[in-house]
């Protein structure tokens, strides 16, 4: 069942960054974070995308457990931002399932990678070597340097 799964965020939504006070703040009842294995991370300028990749690939994320008497209300905005619509649609994220170990123990919980339409583009963009959007944001992303280059 997937219902009231937990959430990886791993950009703007991680606590300290933009859409974290608007999206999640108050809203959570555990956060850790983790590195989830097997993604790969490209900006978008103020934003990440993550596709999947090989095993060595890893991101740093929050895994956020939603109040469950929020959830269905956080979810449905996240979707909206995330410009999710549903399965087999033309969605800018797709909202997948991904496994990521905590304490040895595996966890399931949604992710957002990047849409198919918007896939076959990312590797025209910086790739987040580090997979830690915080660490880039703070000191990497000089979105001005790819623009003019």
């Amino acid at each position: 069942m997937t219902k009231n799964l937990p959430a990886l965020v791993y950009g703007t939504l991680r606590p300290g960054e933009h859409n974290y006070k608007t999206f999640l703040e108050g809203m959570t009842i555990k956060e850790s974070t983790v590195i989830v294995n097997g993604f790969r991370m490209y900006s978008g300028g103020g934003f990440p995308y993550i596709t999947p990749a090989g095993e060595n690939d890893n991101i740093v994320a929050e895994l956020v457990y939603i109040d469950p008497e929020a959830y269905d209300y956080v979810m449905h905005r996240l979707d909206f931002l995330e410009g999710y619509r549903g399965e087999d649609r033309h969605n800018h994220y797709d909202r997948r399932i991904a496994t990521v170990m905590v304490d040895g123990e595996a966890i399931d919980a949604w992710i957002y990678v990047a849409g198919a339409y918007v896939r076959d583009d990312l590797t025209k963009l910086p790739e987040v070597e580090h997979g830690d959007w915080v660490k880039f944001n703070a000191t990497d992303n000089d979105w001005a340097r790819y623009l003019h280059a």
